[in-house]
């Protein structure tokens, strides 16, 4: 397979279901001859269950898919099987696409277009069950915010970032919830700031 566009990690544990679930929205997902990578990371020692999904499930001719475990469980959503993620993507740009996340079949192809060829960082709508199932980042919070993305109004499944400069942030830092909002401040600060960024109020799918 070429190399690929887009890396998506998919950071799991001992969630089977949610897991098979994810894999059949990658299947729906327009990817007009786009390669794409992902790596589905289990946060501890193999999972016999998860590790039989991913063989089990056909495979797209479009998306190399592989199934990697961490030597002990982390916790903290998942964070420490996102760095881990970034150390071996090899995709140009990387997604976070969390196993209780559904995506538009629109949702790759979207993020490509939007980051362009002048932006680094893109970032979409997700419908979030904590909030009513409406979508966040909501833009008029963002706008209070002087057009930046406070605590709670973003999602690890929002953004598209180039992998290069994903890499220059880090997930785990053992703080608990508000990882997604902490990394993503950490790589705004690495980019040089909001300049590199753009926000485009679409939908692309939901936090179930």
């Amino acid at each position: 397979m070429t190399s690929p566009l887009i890396t998506v990690i998919t950071a799991t544990y001992r969630r089977p279901k949610d897991l098979w679930r994810l894999f059949e929205c990658l299947q729906l997902v327009d990817l007009t001859e786009m390669a794409v990578e992902h790596l589905v990371i289990h946060d501890g020692p193999n999972e016999k269950r998860l590790q039989a999904i991913t063989k089990a499930f056909p495979q797209h001719p479009g998306i190399d898919r592989k199934y990697l475990c961490l030597e002990k469980h982390h916790g903290q959503f998942g964070a420490f099987c996102k760095d881990f993620g970034l150390i071996t993507a090899r995709g140009k740009y990387v997604v976070f696409w969390d196993d209780d996340n559904w995506f538009y079949p629109h949702a790759l192809m979207h993020l490509i277009e939007i980051v362009g060829i002048e932006k680094r960082i893109g970032v979409c709508q997700l419908r979030h069950h904590a909030f009513r199932y409406e979508p966040i980042p909501n833009a008029e919070i963002w706008e209070q915010a002087n057009r930046t993305f406070s605590f709670k109004n973003i999602d690890t499944g929002c953004f598209i970032i180039e992998t290069e400069l994903a890499r220059q942030g880090f997930w785990y830092d053992q703080q608990g919830p508000g990882s997604d909002h902490r990394y993503f401040k950490r790589v705004i600060q690495a980019a040089g700031g909001y300049d590199t960024l753009v926000f485009d109020q679409t939908i692309i799918g939901v936090h179930l």
